[in-house]
């Protein structure tokens, strides 16, 4: 294939975050649908299908799974070093955000079916964001504006534009939205700087499943 100037891939890689954002605004808006379809199989299908077609169409001819951060370089370390933060954050999460954290502790065994739904959710909702925001819109910003700042700054903007549906069909006030704005940036800053340390996305999918526990189990 032919290669494009990087104005016309980043014009075509914004066409296609528009529709990704377009799509999911009116599926929050227009559709009463479980939490469980949303994330298993709304999200995917709206986040990574247009991504899918975008890197097929305009990228790499080989693995889709690499083009989007999968590397297979010390795949089985990462692998194993994000479930290490995972339990980590986890461990810290609850010591720190727990009501009654020793009381928690206590009633444990009567949680374990909460927590792996959260935990099922969450892993869910991790990837595909994860996928969408920085496997595609940092990493490809990345390649062609050949500038990490500028590709921070505008991935974390975009990504936020993207939360916004959620965030206004909630009926949430003023102070919600400085929040996820704030949550914002503390997720792409910390998965960003993951992303370019380790070369994969295991780790940012990692913190982001971990902060959604949070949310979820330690913090509702």
């Amino acid at each position: 294939m032919k290669k494009s100037h990087p104005e016309m891939q980043i014009e075509r890689l914004l066409t296609v975050w528009g529709i990704i954002v377009i799509s999911w605004s009116f599926f929050r808006a227009y559709t009463q649908i479980p939490l469980w379809v949303s994330e298993f199989i709304a999200k995917p299908l709206i986040f990574i299908g247009p991504v899918y077609f975008y890197i097929k169409r305009f990228e790499s001819k080989g693995s889709f799974v690499r083009s989007i951060g999968f590397h297979g370089k010390n795949i089985f370390k990462e692998f194993l070093l994000a479930l290490t933060l995972i339990f980590i954050l986890i461990v810290v999460g609850f010591f720190s955000l727990s009501k009654s954290p020793l009381l928690s502790l206590a009633n444990v065994q009567v949680q374990w079916g909460k927590f792996l739904l959260v935990a099922a959710l969450a892993v869910a909702t991790a990837l595909s964001e994860e996928i969408v925001g920085r496997g595609f819109l940092f990493q490809y910003l990345f390649k062609y504006s050949k500038s990490f700042f500028i590709s921070f700054f505008l991935s974390m903007l975009l990504f936020f534009i993207l939360y916004l549906p959620g965030v206004l069909t909630s009926g949430a006030g003023g102070g919600i939205l400085l929040l996820s704005f704030a949550l914002n940036i503390i997720m792409t800053t910390i998965s960003v700087v993951l992303y370019k340390l380790r070369g994969n996305l295991l780790l940012p999918i990692a913190v982001h499943m971990a902060i959604l526990i949070w949310f979820d189990l330690f913090l509702l």
